[in-house]
């Protein structure tokens, strides 16, 4: 490959762009299909202050999280195996995209396993979770 990685995702991201761009072409072409393009901005517009709370929730408890389970050795050895898969929390990263991923639904009760404050910290996560998206249908 003559191209670098970093030109692939910058390639990525302008198809992206460039179909957005295609659909603000149809927009004007189409008056039933400029009224949905509009209405998605209108909710895209309305949503970003619910956004900025939910990535809030995500960093918060996505630090929690990392701080009570980084310190168990059993849960996060010093020298990992490279063949066993790494609890999530473990990492600041991957501790994030983790919490994002429970407060869609996608739980593992498996990080949590022996950390009573973990699982309080779960619990009050999916509350605060169904609440933000709760807010949505409002």
């Amino acid at each position: 490959h003559s191209l670098s990685v970093g030109w692939f995702r910058f390639f990525s991201l302008l198809v992206g762009i460039l179909w957005l761009k295609f659909l603000s072409f149809l927009k004007v072409i189409n008056p039933t299909l400029a009224t949905f393009v509009l209405a998605m901005i209108q909710i895209v517009k309305d949503v970003k202050y619910l956004a900025l709370i939910l990535v809030m929730v995500i960093l918060a408890f996505g630090d929690m999280f990392h701080i009570l389970i980084r310190i168990d050795e059993t849960a996060c050895p010093v020298n990992p195996d490279p063949n066993n898969d790494e609890n999530p929390f473990c990492k600041t990263g991957l501790s994030y995209l983790d919490v994002y991923a429970q407060i869609l639904g996608n739980f593992d009760y498996g990080s949590f396993l022996g950390h009573p404050t973990t699982i309080i910290l779960f619990i009050v996560m999916t509350l605060f979770g169904t609440i933000i998206y709760l807010n949505i249908l409002i």
